[in-house]
């Protein structure tokens, strides 16, 4: 439901990358059966490595200390947005 859901998303918005993220993404066989369909239609799947796929808490870390890196801060009125367009 996933792969095919993807696939018509990906036809319908003509974009060339999916990133497949979260808990489900340590799931090998859905990495390879998305990979093979998005292949197909010119897509590239992205994913993490495995390490980083078991907790959420570790993806976000990780985004917020490439963020520190660069110097790229928010001030304390930063507010969550769950429907947040990306891409």
């Amino acid at each position: 439901m996933l792969v095919k859901k993807s696939v018509h998303a990906l036809k319908a918005s003509g974009l060339k990358k999916i990133v497949l993220a979260g808990g489900v993404s340590a799931n090998k066989t859905l990495q390879a059966e998305l990979g093979a369909a998005v292949e197909a239609i010119g897509v590239k799947l992205v994913h993490p490595k495995p390490v980083l796929c078991t907790d959420n808490a570790v993806m976000i870390a990780c985004r917020g200390y490439y963020k520190f890196l660069n110097n790229e801060f928010s001030g304390m009125d930063l507010n969550a947005d769950p429907a947040l367009k990306l891409g």
